[in-house]
């Protein structure tokens, strides 16, 4: 959270706080306030996108972790939870495509925080490839 002025770093911590033990609603209220009144970074989006989620508002954390995107566009976290959120939403084929960019850049070297984020990511696209696969099969087989 470096782009965060020095009055809402406060704020945003203790929003990471509340995140991390499930509080979902004060976790947002806090972010929010951070993104209105300070400079968020990428950062403070994605977190506002794992609050909204936790709260199962898919929409306002796409939002959110759009914004995220928007500064960074190659940020593996966003990139993973852009795909893990259109899964959830029912769309496998969009969230795939984001699972996949993540797994892209990755190449160039991942945190080492994000290893097993990386692992079900690809097991995921894989397992994916694997349905389109057989849907295709299936649907040849039927003419």
């Amino acid at each position: 959270m470096t782009g965060v002025l020095a009055g809402s770093r406060e704020r945003a911590q203790a929003a990471m706080s509340a995140l991390r033990a499930g509080r979902f609603r004060e976790a947002r209220d806090d972010l929010a306030a951070v993104a209105r009144d300070g400079r968020p970074d990428a950062s403070v989006w994605i977190a506002l996108a794992m609050a909204h989620r936790g709260l199962r508002d898919l929409d306002a954390a796409l939002a959110a972790v759009d914004r995220a995107l928007a500064l960074e566009p190659r940020s593996l976290r966003a990139l993973i939870l852009k795909g893990d959120l259109f899964a959830e939403l029912g769309d496998p084929r969009a969230g795939a495509s984001f699972h996949r960019s993540a797994l892209r850049q990755a190449t160039a070297g991942a945190p080492a925080d994000l290893a097993a984020e990386l692992r079900r990511v690809q097991a995921a696209v894989a397992a994916d490839a694997r349905a389109y696969e057989a849907h295709l099969t299936t649907a040849l087989r039927a003419r």
